[in-house]
């Protein structure tokens, strides 16, 4: 009973703070204002505007141009990788070029540059969709494993550490 006081006494601290509550993979956590956050399985982004208030971001509305389809939201990922995007046919495909280190890629290409934890896709119409780690705030005595560029996305993205409990 103590416990569960003292829990409520605690969301009440927050409640008052100048940040946010909200829940990252399962778990709730207190966001500062400006930070945001992305849940795989809804395709959303969260951003704490402060006491106590959260701005919920969805995908953008996309055109699509001749020769092109849209796809299908991908709940899979995080968000903005999750949002659909446009994929053109081979007839009305055009490169996509890395800006980074000036690469071409056609259309359906898939690639992680060295020395870079991302993801990124060519989807047609010169299109470079890329996928980046989400990093949230982490709970009092967790710290973040460093990125392990050894790895292909999205293993590679940091992982919080509490005690002896790795979360990814």
């Amino acid at each position: 009973m103590l416990l569960v006081l003292l829990f409520i006494l605690y969301l009440l601290e927050i409640a008052r703070s100048d940040g946010c509550l909200g829940v990252y993979n399962g778990l709730v956590y207190d966001f500062k204002k400006g930070e945001s956050w992305s849940n795989i399985g809804k395709c959303l982004l969260h951003r704490c505007k402060g006491d106590n208030q959260v701005v919920v971001e969805r995908c953008p509305n996309v055109t699509t141009h001749k020769g092109c389809t849209l796809t299908k939201e991908d709940p899979s990922k995080y968000f903005p990788g999750c949002c659909p995007y446009p994929l053109c046919n081979e007839t009305e495909a055009v490169m996509c070029v890395d800006a980074q280190d000036q690469s071409r890629h056609a259309p359906g290409d898939q690639w992680q540059p060295d020395g870079e934890c991302v993801h990124k896709e060519c989807v047609g119409g010169g299109l470079t969709l890329v996928s980046k780690c989400t990093i949230n705030q982490i709970p009092p005595g967790c710290s973040y494993l460093e990125y392990d560029l050894s790895l292909n996305f999205p293993k590679c993205c940091p992982r919080v550490v509490c005690g002896n409990i790795t979360h990814v």
